[in-house]
């Protein structure tokens, strides 16, 4: 990292620096990553990175090393790192240290090897009416269904896949199916992202979450996570 930052020629961030440490930023892979240098050793203090996560929203990792030795390099013995804002800990402790002069090739590239160009799935939806009252929406391009209730005055959604984004698409085709009635409930079944990925849409929509005390915390979390690097309309717009 301190070499990639060297042959980009990133110069010190004055707006973050302080009298310890000279900072250096730049985004990579649309992540901001900053460098703080301590000034009176110009040893690295730690990295911080901060990102977008579909789930999470703005999250942070700090990777924080302490306790250098010199011995043919300069190296910390002690790394401690944080990840998705502090809940996630771990360290890392060197005992010993050996250098090789010449780097292994430990995965030579395939021949012809190149990296595909980022694409975003086109997204693409089915409804199928399973009965008067239930239908289950396909989304192809996350290989989910979700499960969409009609009552006599409003309507429950239950599962959203991913992302905000995908909680939008569900939105449209439920007024689809009755454009006067309302999302009244967005319920989900499991933790993982493909069941509760997109219930930020449903916030935004004011619907009712349904969820127990054991989950209750982990759903505030993921609600009232800031998402200024990529804004969905929660961000935009607040509501309870």
């Amino acid at each position: 990292m301190l070499n990639y930052f060297k042959e980009l020629k990133v110069k010190i961030d004055k707006k973050n620096a302080n009298k310890e440490f000279a900072v250096y930023k730049a985004v990579i892979n649309k992540n901001i990553v900053k460098l703080f240098i301590n000034k009176k050793d110009y040893l690295l203090n730690k990295v911080t990175v901060v990102g977008d996560d579909e789930l999470f929203g703005d999250v942070l990792s700090v990777f924080n090393y302490k306790d250098y030795v010199d011995d043919k390099i300069y190296y910390p013995k002690n790394i401690s790192i944080e990840k998705i804002n502090g809940k996630l800990l771990d360290e890392v402790r060197i005992s010993k240290l050996s250098i090789d002069a010449k780097v292994p090739n430990l995965l030579p590239s395939p021949e012809n090897f190149t990296f595909k160009e980022d694409g975003k799935l086109k997204a693409e939806t089915k409804l199928e009416k399973y009965n008067e009252n239930i239908y289950f929406l396909e989304l192809k391009h996350t290989d989910d269904r979700v499960l969409v209730v009609e009552f006599k005055d409003f309507m429950l959604v239950a599962e959203a896949p991913i992302s905000s984004e995908n909680g939008e698409i569900i939105i449209n085709e439920v007024k689809k199916i009755a454009p006067n009635k309302p999302i009244k409930y967005f319920a989900f079944g499991h933790f993982h992202p493909h069941y509760i990925g997109g219930i930020r849409s449903f916030v935004h929509k004011e619907a009712n979450i349904i969820y127990n005390q054991f989950n209750k915390e982990y759903i505030d979390y993921i609600v009232n996570a800031p998402r200024t690097i990529n804004p969905d309309r929660l961000q935009i717009e607040p509501k309870k």
